[in-house]
């Protein structure tokens, strides 16, 4: 196709030649240079009537020539996104679908196709999900007891969510007033318990609740659930005398897998009067920290960045606080990777 001419008049010995130029378009099949994530896209549904809509879009764009035309497929099939009344509409010229008031049907996966007289390129297949969080189921406080100078567990019953919710323990006073936990005797482990070293008479809660609670980052909202009024009965010794050899509460499974890349951390989670300390080792020698491997939860976590796979080998807690004898626990940690180019 023609586009444009141009004449230049060049004088060659007093002889004016007239030579015309053209240019044209190159014609191409369509190349997809915006679509979704492999994985998965959430979004959000109002759930209550002072809640806005948050509105999300499916990425699809191409490029060729002639210009590409866009239908997508939903779970299989043609999806016509037309009959969604003026909820669901189309960039112009691109593919992307905007869903301006998001609805639980909009579940489902995705496919974006562009097509010209030259072919058909395909995107990312992607399953758009609904990110919830739910309430706890049982919201009734709790009067538990434990005795001065124990280990001691309180377990979390976290909501379902997706993405999975973060959970973590909270003092809730009276008014409604909450303020986090950071005490070197309390450890919370990934399935979201509260783990004591040990208990003082300090942990009673009288006028507070420890309280769990589930949040949802995507959506920008927690719960709380599971409170609980601690009692705290008197060893009836001296703290000199009350004293408790390290034992076990929370650890990693012997067997831990890594993906290169990622993050891990493993824990050792021991209790004893006193506080136990931790020493970490791989391989029967001491880790010294670096800005990857990193020590949390007052030792009783060992965490590792950017994993690769000299991270692999035996890591082994000691545990100790001058009763009884040390304890030792090791973990086994093998590095996976997916396919990548090297």
């Amino acid at each position: 196709m023609v586009v444009q001419g141009t004449r230049l008049c060049l004088l060659l010995t007093a002889v004016c030649i007239s030579i015309s130029f053209t240019s044209a378009l190159i014609q191409s099949p369509p190349r997809i240079v915006k679509q979704p994530p492999t994985d998965e896209l959430l979004f959000q549904v109002a759930s209550q009537q002072n809640e806005n809509d948050k509105p999300f879009i499916i990425e699809c764009e191409a490029e060729g020539e002639p210009a590409p035309k866009y239908h997508w497929i939903k779970n299989g099939k043609n999806f016509d996104w037309q009959a969604y009344d003026d909820r669901i509409s189309q960039q112009p010229g691109r593919g992307t679908l905007v869903i301006t008031s998001p609805r639980d049907e909009d579940l489902g996966q995705y496919q974006c196709f562009a097509t010209n007289e030259w072919g058909t390129a395909t995107s990312n297949s992607v399953f758009v999900r609904k990110a919830e969080l739910n309430s706890f189921k049982d919201d009734v406080p709790q009067t538990l007891t434990a005795e001065e100078g124990s280990p001691f567990k309180l377990t979390c019953q976290p909501p379902d969510g997706w993405p999975k919710p973060n959970v973590y323990w909270l003092i809730q006073n009276a008014d409604g007033g909450i303020k986090s936990i950071n005490n070197s005797r309390m450890t919370l482990d990934p399935e979201g318990n509260l783990w004591f070293s040990n208990v003082t008479r300090n942990d009673a809660s009288e006028e507070w609740y420890y309280a769990c609670a589930a949040t949802s980052v995507f959506r920008n909202e927690y719960k709380l659930g599971n409170r609980v009024l601690l009692n705290v009965v008197a060893a009836g010794i001296s703290a000199a005398q009350n004293r408790h050899e390290p034992v076990q509460q929370y650890c990693t499974r012997k067997n831990e897998v890594a993906l290169r890349g990622k993050k891990v951390e493993m824990y050792c989670i021991f209790g004893g009067t006193p506080l136990p300390q931790t020493v970490w080792s791989k391989d029967g020698r001491p880790i010294q920290s670096s800005d990857r491997v990193t020590q949390g939860n007052y030792g009783k976590s060992l965490i590792i960045k950017h994993v690769n796979f000299e991270d692999e080998g035996a890591y082994t807690c000691e545990v100790s606080n001058g009763v009884g004898e040390a304890k030792t626990y090791s973990i086994n940690l093998q590095v996976m990777a997916i396919p990548y180019f090297t």
